[in-house]
């Protein structure tokens, strides 16, 4: 077991939830069905019965298939330096209202790690979670167009929000358990490795005993409690007004594409297919909807995320082999 990726694990399970779990409280926070802290458990609980309900193929994905080291002492360093670094760049670009995603800098940071460690990368899943992260945001607009149109269809003025209060309760806690599975098991994977319980399983799945599951849950749903607030007020100047309609299909489609990249072991990047999904939402009902040069801002930035985190961390990874540590 190692404690300082330990408690590295700490620190991300609390960041990651601050700037994801709040992203998913705060876009729904036009809708009054499901209160805030039951909100909160839900997330909680959607991170604990989504590796349990669908697999660990993600965890695995980022313990085994993407972190450098073959086992050991060597991969508890690689992922210290990927999950460090990770963060740095993560609390710095937020810190200068730059948008972010936390699992674009992770698979940035491990592949820089490899890159730098002489382990090499593993170009095969690095493409295949790439390829996932970059489609399902397109999924999540196509569905989230196709959504709007039907509901607009269908939902009376009188009862609008009654209707779409009920659908945001079915649909939440829907979208927590597919977080749970796909996208959020990065939490998992490193806690995994900091116990020594990744390479264990082999094959396509990690350990996920119920206390390190519970723990995880709620250092998630802490983290998004103390990030909701602003995470609130970020969204309300981003990419469009938030309605309720476009509330609860970005939870639809952004759930569907959750699901189907925990399908293929690979995490969809909750933070740009809840993106996609809005644009798409809103973009269906007249492209002037969309602020477009919040959603530029935010492509460039996502670009900029990966080569940042793959620098840094194969230059950490430089100096600690020149220092005789790796």
């Amino acid at each position: 077991m190692s404690w300082p990726l330990l408690v590295a694990a700490v620190a991300f399970a609390l960041v990651n939830g601050a700037n994801t779990g709040a992203t998913l409280l705060s876009v729904t926070h036009t809708l009054d069905s499901v209160g805030h802290l039951l909100a909160l458990l839900l997330l909680a609980l959607g991170v604990m019965a989504g590796p349990w309900l669908f697999g660990t193929a993600v965890a695995a994905r980022f313990a085994q298939k993407l972190l450098p080291g073959g086992g050991g002492e060597r991969s508890e360093l690689s992922m210290l330096v990927a999950v460090v670094t990770t963060l740095v760049v993560v609390l710095a670009l937020t810190r200068m209202s730059v948008p972010t995603g936390l699992t674009l800098a992770f698979v940035g940071s491990l592949a820089g790690v490899g890159a730098a460690s002489g382990a090499g990368v593993p170009w095969g899943s690095v493409l295949v979670v790439l390829g996932t992260m970059a489609l399902a945001p397109v999924l999540g607009a196509l569905i989230a167009a196709a959504v709007v149109a039907g509901l607009a269809r269908r939902l009376h003025s009188r009862h609008v929000s009654r209707s779409l209060g009920r659908v945001h309760a079915v649909c939440f806690p829907a979208l927590a358990l597919g977080y749970g599975a796909s996208d959020g098991q990065k939490m998992l994977a490193i806690a995994a490795v900091a116990l020594g319980l990744s390479s264990s399983a082999g094959g396509d799945a990690v350990p996920a005993p119920a206390p390190l599951l519970v723990a995880t849950g709620v250092l998630f749903a802490l983290g998004s409690a103390i990030g909701h607030r602003r995470m609130s007020r970020r969204l309300g100047r981003g990419l469009l007004p938030v309605r309720p309609l476009y509330a609860v299909t970005s939870e639809i489609a952004t759930t569907g594409a959750l699901l189907g990249s925990a399908g293929v072991g690979a995490p969809a990047g909750v933070a740009q297919t809840l993106t996609g999904s809005l644009v798409g939402a809103g973009a269906s009902q007249g492209l002037g909807r969309v602020r477009w040069p919040q959603v530029s801002a935010i492509a460039v930035a996502w670009l900029v995320t990966l080569p940042t985190t793959f620098g840094l961390s194969a230059a950490v990874t430089g100096g600690l082999r020149v220092g005789g540590v790796w």
